[in-house]
């Protein structure tokens, strides 16, 4: 399986109108990053089939944006295991059910989004993974949970797609 995961982009913070951490949008340029990410992810990663999302308004806002840059937009759907604090191995065998050939497009959080991927990869979380919001990973997962044979093949800032702009 292939499983990209994105934290979600640059989100207004609490205050201003925004009384509680879920209901904050996404700012004018997280919108703008979530769609440049959304046309470099069509164009590299065209097979993605399946939008997961955390449940948070800034997840889904990223989720959707993202989305709408296919040409044959992937399914979406909300997933209470994205939620902050989330399992990985829970997270996983929710993806998994895509079976081996699945492109899942996972969208979450900090620090679950580097957990997730430290898991995966079986590094030690607290190594550091830098993953600031937009950014996006692709890693290719065996079978298994965890999976067997797993690998980061890349991981992307938010300064790479707004640079290329597709």
């Amino acid at each position: 399986m292939n499983l990209y995961v994105v934290r979600h982009c640059e989100a207004v913070p609490v205050g201003a109108g925004v009384a509680r951490d879920a209901d904050r949008p996404l700012s004018g340029r997280g919108e703008e990053d979530a769609r440049s990410l959304g046309r470099l992810l069509a164009t590299v990663s065209p097979e993605i089939s399946v939008i997961l999302s955390s449940p948070l308004l800034r997840a889904r806002r990223t989720a959707e944006l993202i989305s709408g840059a296919f040409d044959s937009p992937p399914t979406l759907r909300v997933s209470e295991n994205l939620a902050p604090g989330f399992r990985p191995k829970s997270f996983l065998e929710e993806a998994a059910r895509g079976g081996p050939d699945a492109a899942v497009l996972a969208v979450g959080h900090q620090p679950d989004m580097s957990h997730l991927i430290a898991y995966v990869i079986d590094v030690p979380a607290h190594g550091g993974i830098a993953f600031p919001a937009g950014a996006a990973a692709k890693l290719v997962l065996g079978t298994g949970n965890p999976p067997a044979e797993a690998h980061l093949e890349w991981l992307m800032p938010p300064l790479i797609a707004r640079t290329l702009r597709p």
